[in-house]
This record gives structure tokens, sequence and C-alpha cells, in this order.
């Protein structure tokens, strides 16, 4: 199973997208998946607009210069341990060596790693349309975050363990849900919530989502009031590769 996860968010210049993703597409991520101990490896374009709700913009942030403000696009890759992206051999890829690797990855801006374990996964009723270990779906949101207070670490975990994540695991569209520790990076955690498809998230998954803007809302009180954010999280995204 995938425990394992390292995720990039980045921005792109608009000059040469065509040659960077022909070449991320077709020779970079490809190759990645041959990595030992790598299961998967994915990219998402964050496409900004409606698939958003208001109350996202009023999360608190993380300080501006502290971390990469990059959010048009996520790199991500799967591994059964989280501790394969630390293991000698994960030192020595094209990134480091060759010239051209490293000059596609190098016209990426605002760039920000992290790496996750898995904490906790519940199934959705589309759960069947991905096989374990796979990529994540067609369209995910992805939150990634730190309590304001450790105290408040205790009230965000029992959100997510008695109401978001069984909440998340019946509604339509759903593929699955994933509940992260980040290991390496400046969250303390993350959420991976997949779906069949960006309108899929909007038709089951919104109205529930907007209970972050009612006062008085468990989940009002967890995401205004006891977090604060990475930039543009939480992104939603869908996947441009691998296309199934």
């Amino acid at each position: 199973m995938d425990l394992g996860i390292r995720a990039q968010w980045y921005d792109l210049p608009a000059d040469g997208r065509d040659e960077y993703f022909d070449w991320l597409h077709n020779a970079y991520l490809p190759a990645v998946r041959k990595r030992p101990g790598y299961l998967w490896a994915a990219a998402y374009r964050i496409p900004g607009g409606d698939n958003n709700v208001t109350f996202h913009e009023r999360m608190h942030r993380a300080p501006e210069g502290e971390v990469g403000q990059g959010s048009q696009f996520i790199l991500a890759m799967g591994a059964e341990n989280p501790h394969t992206f630390f293991l000698p051999e994960d030192d020595a890829w094209p990134e480091d060596t060759d010239p051209v690797t490293a000059g596609m990855l190098g016209r990426r801006e605002g760039v920000r790693t992290c790496v996750f374990s898995e904490v906790d996964r519940v199934s959705g009723p589309e759960a069947d349309s991905r096989p374990l270990g796979t990529a994540p779906g067609p369209a995910v949101q992805w939150g990634s975050f730190r309590a304001e207070e450790w105290e408040q670490e205790f009230d965000v975990s029992k959100w997510y363990a008695q109401y978001r994540l069984p909440s998340v695991a019946e509604m339509p569209g759903v593929i699955a849900a994933r509940r992260l520790a980040c290991i390496a990076g400046w969250p303390h955690h993350g959420v991976i919530y997949e779906f069949t498809s960006l309108q899929a998230r909007l038709d089951g998954f919104q109205k529930h989502e907007s209970l972050g803007e009612v006062p008085g809302e468990w989940t009002n009180r967890v995401a205004l009031s006891q977090t604060f954010h990475q930039p543009g999280s939480p992104s939603v995204a869908e996947r441009t590769w691998p296309a199934e």
C-alpha cells in the first residue's frame, strides 16, 4: 500500500509550458514510476475558479516568505513507505546529475516540497474505480496545514475521526480520503480527498465543504479558527498524468 507520498506545489511561467509538460508526461514521470519502492507518480493542474468555496480565501496562511508560494501545479509520487524518499539511492536520480532534467525542473517557480505518511484512509462509493497502490483520483482536494496551537490538535483529530472522514466516505463521486502526517516540510498535517471528476466534487462535496462558512459548525471552527494553511491550500486539482 502507498503509505508514503512526496508532493511538490509549484508555478510555471506561461512561456515554454508545452515543452515542459511534454517532457514531464512522456519522459520524467514514466521514469519516476520505475524507481525502486515507488508505486505511482502523478501530475495535477489547479484550475482555480468555481471549484473553491469562499471561506478558503479567508483561511489563515503560512507567513509570506516562509514557504514557496507555488499554487498552479502539483507533482506527486507514492511509495510503500515515506522513508523510500530518503534512502541513499534516491539521492542520485537524474534531477541531480542530468542537465536536461535539472533544466526542466529548474523552470518551476515557488516550489514547495512535503513528504507525508498516511495516518488513516476511508473508501468512498467509487473506490473500485482506482486500484489500491495507484495514483490518486482524476480530481483531488489536497489540504496541507498546521494547527494554530498545539492544544487544538486534539479537536482537529476528533473532527477527522468522528465527522469529516465518515461523512466523506458516504458521498457520491468519492473514491477515497486520506489523512496524512507531514514528516518533512512546513505543514504538520495533510489530507487528500479523491473524486472521479471535478464535477463530482462540486455535486457531492461542495455543500458539505460550505459548512465552513457557517458560524458554530465544527467545520467552521477547525478551518477558520484552529488551522493555518500553505499557500493555495486546499488545492482543488485535476490530474493531467496518468490519463487513466
